[in-house]
C-alpha cells in the first residue's frame, strides 16, 4: 500500500455525475470509483451482484440505523462493506461534511483486513487517491473534513466518537457493550448506520443471537439479511450450501466447498460455510448428538439424583436431576448472571428451590460442589441427613471417569433429557480437556462468558444415578455425606 501525501491533497473529487441521494447515489459511486482489490482482475471495475444491490437499496433507500448481514464465508460481504465504507467517507451527501466511518472488530487483524481492502481500492483509483491521505489505520479526506479509521472493538475506544457509519466485523465475537457504545456514539447524527457483518456463532446468550431474534421477528430497530442452510440439512447437500452462500458458483466456487467439506471438521464447516449455529468449535460433544435425545414429555417418576453447582456472581448456579432407572436428565433450576457486574446469585431463591425439589421428588442423593456454598450445604445436610453429598468437581480422578460415562451414554443413545435450552447451551459450550483420567469438560478459555455449569451438574447427576443403579443403598467411603 502506498502512503498518501502528508500535506493536503490539491485534487478534488468530482461527484457531480452521481444521483443526489438514496441507494442510486451509492450504486453510482461504486460503479464509478470502486475497483476489485484482490484477484486476477485487480483494478477492474467492481460489479455488484443482484443480492448485493438489494442490500444497498435496503440500507440507503430506507436508511435503517442498524443492520446485520450474516452468511457463509467468502461470499463478498467484506468487499461490499468496503464499498459502503468508502461511500461513507467520500460521497454520503445526506451526512454533510465531517463524516466519520469506523471499522471495528474484536480481532484487530480482522478489522485491519477490511480497512486494507478500503485502502487498496483507494490506491487503484487515481481520483480517490489524489484527494485523500492514506495512513496505516486511517484515511483522511481533507476537502470534507472526513475520516475512515480502524478501531479495536472496545467500548472505551468508541466513547467520545461521533461516527456517521460504524461497521462491525465478526459480530459473533462482539459484546453488547461495544454495540451499545456504537449506538450511543451515532446518536446525534441525522442518518447514521451501524452495520454488522458475521457468520453464525455458538453462544445463544450473546449480542449476535439477540440481534438475530430481533431481525427475524421484524423488529423495526434493525434490518436483517440472513442466508443459512435449512435446519438439519446434510453437510454435503449442495442446495443447503446455496441457501447459506448467495455468491456460490460466482464469487465462491462450488469446487472449493466440495474439497473443504472432506477436510474440515463438521462443526467448523457447518458454522463457516452453512452459517449454522453449532456451539463451541472444539466442543466436548460432536455436533448434532444431543438434540435427538430430547424427550420433553417424559414424566419424572421413581428415585432421582440431583446435582448442584453453585457460584457467587459471574458464573451460573444450576440444579440438574437424573432418574436412576432408565436415566433421564432434566433441569431443576438455573440462575445465570446478566450483563451486570453488581449481580449476585439470589441465595434465598436457590435455597427455596432446593427445598422444593427435596420435598417434591424422591431424591436419593443431592450432590454438591462445596465451593462458595459450604454453609448452605451443611444446613441442607441437617435438614435431609444422609442424603446430601459433598462432591468437589475439581478432582480429575473423579470427574474424568464421570465425563466419559455420560459421553458414552449420549453417544450410544442410552440417556434422554428434557430439551431445556439452558442445559443444551451449556452442553454445547463444554470443551474437552484430555487428562490421564479421561476427558474433563471445561470452558473454551478462562473467563469465557460461555457457561458450562449445567453440563457439570448433568455429569455429576448422571454419574451418581449410575452409581445408585449399580449399588443400591450402599455408600462409597470416598464420598463425604453431610448430616
Amino acid at each position: 500500500m502506498r502512503a498518501g501525501p502528508k500535506v493536503d491533497p490539491v485534487e478534488s473529487l468530482d461527484l457531480s455525475a452521481l444521483p443526489a441521494g438514496g441507494a442510486d447515489r451509492v450504486l453510482g459511486f461504486v460503479a464509478e470509483f470502486c475497483r476489485l482489490p484482490h484477484s486476477l482482475e485487480a483494478g477492474e471495475r467492481l460489479r455488484l451482484r443482484d443480492w448485493q444491490v438489494d442490500i444497498v437499496r435496503g440500507l440507503f433507500d430506507d436508511r435503517p440505523r442498524q443492520a446485520l448481514i450474516t452468511m457463509g464465508r467468502k461470499n463478498g460481504k467484506s468487499g461490499l462493506a468496503a464499498c459502503l465504507a468508502l461511500f461513507g467517507l467520500f460521497a454520503d451527501a445526506e451526512q454533510g461534511e465531517g463524516r466519520s466511518v469506523v471499522i471495528v472488530s474484536t480481532d484487530e487483524r480482522t478489522a485491519k483486513h477490511l480497512f486494507d481492502t478500503c485502502a487498496r481500492m483507494v490506491e487503484l483509483d487515481a481520483r480517490l487517491f489524489g484527494c485523500c491521505q492514506v495512513f496505516q489505520k486511517r484515511i483522511l479526506h481533507p476537502a470534507s473534513g472526513s475520516s475512515l479509521e480502524v478501531l479495536p472493538a472496545t467500548a472505551a475506544r468508541l466513547q467520545g466518537r461521533n461516527p456517521t457509519m460504524a461497521i462491525a466485523d465478526e459480530v459473533h465475537e462482539v459484546d453488547e457493550a461495544v454495540w451499545d457504545a456504537m449506538a450511543l456514539a451515532t446518536g446525534t447524527r441525522p442518518a447514521p448506520l451501524i452495520l454488522g457483518l458475521t457468520t453464525a456463532g455458538g453462544d445463544r446468550d450473546s449480542l449476535l443471537w439477540r440481534l438475530l431474534e430481533k431481525g427475524r421477528a421484524g423488529d423495526a430497530s434493525i434490518r436483517l439479511w440472513e442466508w443459512s442452510a435449512p435446519p438439519g440439512a446434510d453437510v454435503r447437500d449442495e442446495s443447503a450450501w446455496a441457501a447459506a452462500n448467495p455468491g456460490l458458483g460466482d464469487i465462491l466456487a462450488v469446487e472449493h466447498l466440495r474439497t473443504v467439506v472432506e477436510t474440515t471438521r463438521e462443526a467448523v464447516f457447518r458454522r463457516y460455510h452453512m452459517n449454522e449455529w453449532t456451539g463451541v468449535l472444539d466442543a466436548w460433544l460432536p455436533w448434532g448428538v444431543w438434540e435427538p435425545l430430547a424427550d420433553p414429555s417424559r414424566m419424572i417418576e421413581g428415585p432421582i439424583t440431583v446435582a448442584f453447582d453453585g457460584s457467587a456472581s459471574g458464573d451460573s448456579t444450576t440444579l440438574v436431576g437424573c432418574t436412576i432407572d432408565d436415566p433421564h436428565l432434566f433441569m431443576l433450576g438455573a440462575w445465570q448472571a446478566p450483563n451486570d457486574p453488581r449481580w449476585r446469585v439470589p441465595r434465598a431463591d436457590v435455597d427455596d428451590r432446593v427445598t422444593e425439589v427435596m420435598e417434591t421428588f424422591d431424591v436419593r442423593e443431592l450432590s454438591c460442589d462445596p465451593w462458595g456454598w459450604r454453609s448452605e450445604i451443611e444446613e441442607w445436610g441437617r435438614r435431609w441427613p444422609g442424603r446430601v453429598l459433598e462432591l468437589p468437581t475439581n478432582i480429575p480422578s473423579r470427574m474424568g471417569p464421570a465425563c466419559d460415562r455420560l459421553f458414552a451414554a449420549i453417544s450410544e443413545g442410552t440417556v434422554s433429557h428434557d430439551g431445556d435450552q439452558v442445559l443444551a447451551t451449556h452442553m454445547r459450550n463444554a470443551v474437552a480437556k484430555s487428562t490421564a483420567h479421561g476427558d474433563l469438560i471445561t470452558k473454551e478459555r478462562k473467563n469465557s462468558r460461555r457457561k458450562i455449569d449445567a453440563a457439570v451438574s448433568a455429569v455429576i447427576a448422571f454419574d451418581r444415578a449410575a452409581w445408585h443403579a449399580q449399588n443400591g443403598a450402599k455408600r462409597s467411603r470416598k464420598m463425604v455425606v453431610i448430616g
